[in-house]
């Protein structure tokens, strides 16, 4: 086993843009990413994933929507 050590900063401004998401943004968009929900076909749906932080699916919708505009914003402005 090889271990590879980087400077890359894509990295560092991955990073950056998790910072750029409120404390109930990234909870939101980790469990999402966590349980396959950008996947193909989708292994989880959003009153799923709404039900597993005890809050409605309108609000977990609507901070999903969020965080995922901040991450797109910041990649673009990257």
């Amino acid at each position: 086993m090889t271990t590879l050590w980087t400077t890359d900063e894509s990295a560092t401004s991955n990073v950056e843009v998790v910072d750029g998401l409120t404390d109930r943004q990234r909870p939101v968009l980790e469990l999402a990413v966590e349980a396959g929900y950008f996947e193909r076909p989708r292994h989880t749906n959003t009153g799923e994933l709404a039900d597993a932080l005890d809050i409605s699916r309108a609000t977990f919708t609507q901070h999903l929507r969020a965080a995922r505009r901040t991450v797109f914003v910041a990649e673009v402005h990257r």
